[in-house]
């Protein structure tokens, strides 16, 4: 099949690194990747700086660089403040969450990201207890992101 024919199903897989996605397994020469045989390149990680634009910058700007010599695509599962068992609390303080997404989006660049928050879990909430409202701080934060990212050129061109 030529690669301009659309087959009447499609198959995407998924790959990451090491250690439930980080990119430091991605990025080390471990993971093998062949640009013929496409496949999209999931990673996440919980950092303590979450929150800093510029280490959201410098994490994009590494992986951008790793999916760009190996001719391949990735994109970002889960981001949030570190460390991922919440020894600091930082995962438990809520208040900080609507920057830390303001950050990814205004840093990521092309690469899709969403938080890493569990609707359920104990930490990274993002929905009220009990309920499936998103907590309002956080719903204002993603539709800002959203407008911020809808906004810029790679997204225009990717997206008509």
């Amino acid at each position: 099949m030529a690669r301009d024919e659309v087959p009447d199903y499609i198959h995407v897989i998924v790959t990451d690194g090491a250690d439930y996605g980080a990119p430091a397994t991605m990025m080390d020469g471990t993971l093998r990747v062949d640009p013929d045989k496409p496949r999209l390149h999931q990673w996440h990680m919980y950092e303590l700086d979450a929150g800093n634009l510029d280490a959201v910058r410098r994490w994009q700007e590494r992986i951008q660089h790793w999916a760009d010599a190996n001719r391949t695509v990735n994109y970002c599962g889960k981001w949030g403040i570190g460390p991922p068992d919440n020894s600091n609390g930082a995962a438990s303080d809520y208040r900080r969450f609507p920057g830390h997404t303001r950050q990814a989006a205004q840093g990521w660049g092309s690469s899709t990201r969403r938080n890493g928050r569990s609707p359920k879990g104990r930490w990274w909430r993002l929905k009220e207890a009990g309920s499936a409202r998103l907590r309002p701080e956080i719903g204002a934060a993603i539709s800002e992101a959203f407008s911020h990212i809808a906004g810029q050129p790679w997204y225009k061109d990717q997206n008509g």
